[in-house]
């Protein structure tokens, strides 16, 4: 893991943790290099926090296909659709 990556991905585990899941959305935006597992964790989690469908649905759908097939994401995935109800995903 990069150095900047292991940044954000401190900075943003510590957004989510004070409920600034916005302020973790935001850095996402500004990484040039998103590609991480534990990157899409933290985003995730933010949404999960935020519930817009839309929003989460756009992200989601940035997410690289090996990582969609992970069991950390896939499972991060069901609390987040079932936190919004559309456990249905």
């Amino acid at each position: 893991m990069k150095n900047d990556v292991g940044m954000y991905a401190v900075m943003m585990n510590g957004y989510n943790k004070e409920n600034n899941p916005l302020k973790t959305l935001n850095l996402f935006y500004q990484m040039k290099d998103k590609n991480h597992l534990i990157i899409y964790l933290h985003v995730i989690k933010a949404l999960s926090r935020i519930g817009d469908y839309k929003l989460s649905q756009s992200i989601i759908e940035q997410i690289p296909n090996d990582l969609l097939h992970n069991n950390q994401i896939q499972t991060a995935l069901i609390d987040m659709w079932g936190k919004s109800g559309s456990i249905d995903k």
